[in-house]
């Protein structure tokens, strides 16, 4: 029946609607979906017009899908009209896959998506894709952020992964939003494959060759990007690889910090550093102090970084006063034109190997994740690993030369020869110098060819001669000149003269020191017969001792070279002994010794030609080496000359206090000046208007006739010359002296031969005694 009408507004609606059986509409169907979305999207979308524009398009493009050829095309003609002008991939999915994210709120968030795309692209493609999406757009940026159910892959993506790829990179942006949207569209298969981003980003008339170019560069610097089962995604976390490429592409890596990388594998593969000096071109004063300060080395090596002119061959030659000590070694590399030499720091293989060796080192310094960590040492270690084997395939050739000239000479290449190297170390340049370029034989010959013009000459000038003459052989070893003069004297090509005019027989010349062979000078061949009462033969010593302290293997390295051997035969061999107190022994005397291993003083004995003695050594103490050469002669006897006394001090490791300067120890008083002299003189220990308030002198081993006469007693009368005796004298003095004052005391001090000197520097402060110490 009726309702009374007071009734009517009392109704409930749920029982209306079950009385009156309503018609209910779902769209839950993709298909219903994407035909709501093209209905509410656009008014006309369902007329002739449009349905003959859609295929236009459809047409142009599958034309473009066919060339690139792309799989699975078949019957996407049909769904692309269907779907214009949107491509069917872009609209399936938004249909599909999102509204089960529930990111979209449905039908309705999709619509409010599609919307802000289109007015984004309307007006400059006739196809809507993937590769259309506004990012930039606040909306478009905050609904696909709403879709990342990580919550880092949009914001990583669009953010730094983006400012890592060049602006001007083909298909950037339509790389980029393509990528971004299959990443998060679909959880459960995330990404794109190759295939999918051509379709989403390629259009008629266009390379396909180029996209893919854009993609690779892209995810060499993108690097959350990743390649995973054929697909290429952005994912939360980072790609090693791809990070790599970023940061060295970035500002934090400079030009500089790649070509100390470069310089780096360059000193690491040569090996040499103790007489190498680098060079390149705005390097010319720097590389004239760095020769100067490797003076205690014989040879010198300057490894150029860069080609060089002849000029500038030149002029690196001259920088040092003994030229023909300075080897040069430079690349072999050329650049495509002559008009600019090759660099090692401007060789952009070599650079941009050396970025992402510094990229990694910034990385590892950032402590990233310990997978990550692997890879950046790895690639770091593999990238170093080629880095060197480039830098050494450039190097290198060094410069031999015929002829010596001024610096502003007008050389050419006649001056020289350019010879290769077999690998690029120092090593190798020396073995090529003795093998082929220089040696003892040829200082003979020159030495014979060129004699006369030394005639009444000391031996010293034709050494300097042989050491600051390019075009000469090379004596790279100290040795050969001075051998090869006795090896001439002894085959009377000429005679040598002793500063007294005394002429030194032939067989004889053999056993000059080299002290003694540099002050003699040189005359014609004796002519006269020998004196018929000779004086009895010298004692045969070693031509050539030395000994200096090694920090590096912190001991004594005492060398030597051994005589030729008579012509009775024989054999020879040294004889070591250290003390700490000087021996009253004559150089070039023979003497009884001791030479049980219970001796205490004796630290070497055999044939070798050097010796490293490390043991029970005390920083701060000065020690006397006695080398003696030790002939066996055919009959069993065996003679100890000895050849050279060296002293030798071992420095103090670290400073004994504040306030306080001390030296090194010294043989005689004025090397002891000198080092007090610069000390105090270059204002970093000693200012202008400070005083020394002490000074502490300390003299050991001082041996003096005084010595014996005042302290010793009545001891002389008994032992004779066999009695030994030294002391060790210390002074101080207190006051306030400044350096002027200092130093005119310290050149008072007496010489004792075979004494050593070290000082003590007590500087005044102001209300205290701290100041600076060496």
């Amino acid at each position: 029946g009726l309702y009374p009408a007071w009734k009517a507004g009392r109704v409930e609606p749920a029982e209306t609607i079950r009385r009156v059986r309503p018609l209910e509409m779902s769209f839950r169907s993709s298909a219903d979906r994407r035909r709501v979305v093209l209905f509410r999207l656009f008014k006309d979308r369902n007329s002739d017009a449009a349905h003959e524009a859609a295929a236009t398009v459809a047409d142009a493009y599958l034309t473009a899908y066919r060339k690139a050829e792309l799989r699975g095309i078949d019957g996407l003609r049909e769904r692309m009209v269907s779907c214009w002008p949107f491509t069917p991939e872009f609209l399936d999915i938004l249909t599909k896959k999102i509204p089960n994210l529930g990111g979209f709120q449905a039908t309705r968030g999709t619509l409010r998506f599609l919307a802000q795309v289109v007015r984004a692209t309307h007006d400059r493609r006739p196809l809507v894709s993937s590769q259309d999406l506004p990012f930039r757009d606040d909306k478009v940026h905050q609904a696909l952020a709403n879709l990342d159910t990580t919550g880092e892959v949009v914001r990583r993506a669009l953010g730094d992964n983006l400012e890592a790829v060049p602006a001007d990179l083909h298909h950037r942006d339509e790389l980029f939003s393509t990528l971004v949207f299959y990443s998060i569209a679909d959880p459960t298969h995330p990404g794109a494959t190759l295939d999918e981003l051509l379709i989403a980003t390629l259009d008629p008339d266009e390379n396909p060759l180029r996209i893919r170019d854009a993609l690779a560069q892209l995810k060499q610097r993108a690097f959350n990007l990743h390649e995973r089962d054929e697909r290429f995604v952005f994912l939360a976390v980072e790609n090693p690889h791809a990070r790599i490429t970023a940061m060295a592409g970035s500002q934090l890596v400079t030009r500089e910090a790649a070509r100390e990388h470069v310089r780096g594998a360059i000193e690491h593969i040569w090996g040499d550093g103790q007489s190498t000096v680098l060079f390149h071109q705005a390097g010319w004063v720097e590389v004239e102090k760095a020769l100067r300060e490797h003076r205690s080395q014989r040879v010198r090596i300057v490894l150029s970084l860069v080609s060089l002119s002849p000029k500038e061959r030149l002029r690196l030659q001259n920088l040092e006063e003994n030229r023909n000590l300075v080897l040069i070694i430079e690349p072999q590399a050329r650049t495509a034109t002559s008009k600019r030499a090759y660099s090692l720091l401007s060789d952009e293989d070599l650079l941009v190997r050396a970025q992402r060796i510094e990229a990694c080192r910034l990385l590892l310094e950032g402590r990233p994740a310990e997978e990550a960590a692997l890879v950046y040492r790895q690639v770091h270690s593999n990238e170093t690993g080629r880095l060197r084997k480039s830098v050494g395939e450039l190097y290198g050739q060094t410069v031999a030369w015929h002829r010596a000239g001024a610096t502003g000479s007008e050389v050419d290449d006649s001056w020289y020869d350019l010879c290769r190297l077999d690998t690029p170390t120092a090593q190798a340049l020396l073995e090529l110098w003795r093998r082929d370029l220089t040696g003892k034989p040829e200082i003979v010959q020159r030495i014979s060819d060129s004699w006369r013009e030394f005639r009444t000459r000391a031996v010293s000038e034709l050494v300097s001669w042989f050491e600051r003459t390019p075009g000469l052989p090379v004596p790279l070893d100290s040795g050969w000149v001075p051998s090869a003069i006795r090896e001439l004297a002894q085959q009377g090509i000429y005679t040598l003269v002793t500063p007294d005019g005394a002429m030194v027989p032939a067989a004889r010349a053999a056993l000059l020191l080299d002290e003694k062979l540099l002050h003699c000078t040189f005359t014609d061949p004796a002519t006269t017969a020998p004196d018929p009462d000779p004086e009895p033969e010298a004692p045969i010593v070693h031509p050539r001792v030395s000994a200096q302290y090694d920090s590096g293997r912190r001991g004594v390295l005492i060398s030597w070279s051994l005589p030729p051997l008579p012509p009775q035969g024989g054999h020879f061999a040294t004889l070591v002994q250290r003390y700490t107190s000087a021996r009253q022994w004559e150089i070039g005397r023979a003497y009884p010794i001791d030479t049980g291993m219970t001796h205490e003083a004796n630290r070497y004995q055999g044939a070798e030609d050097c010796f490293l003695d490390a043991e029970r050594l005390q920083p701060g103490e000065w020690y006397h080496y006695y080398v003696f050469l030790a002939y066996h002669v055919p009959t069993g006897e065996v003679t100890f000359a000895l050849s050279q006394r060296c002293d030798v001090g071992v420095p103090r490791p670290t400073p004994r206090a504040e306030g306080i300067i001390e030296t090194s120890i010294h043989p005689n008083p004025l090397s002891l000046v000198a080092e007090v002299e610069r000390l105090v003189m270059s204002g970093k220990h000693m200012t202008a208007d400070a005083r020394v308030r002490k000074i502490e002198l300390r003299l050991q081993a001082v041996a003096s006739p005084k010595i014996q006469e005042h302290l010793v007693g009545r001891l002389p009368e008994r032992a004779g010359t066999a009695l030994e005796a030294s002391a060790d004298l210390e002074m101080v003095m207190r006051g306030a002296y400044s350096r002027q004052e200092l130093l005119a005391l310290l050149r008072l001090l007496p010489r004792y031969q075979g004494a050593s000197y070290t000082a003590t520097l007590h500087l005044k402060g102001e209300g205290s005694d701290a100041t600076t110490r060496r």
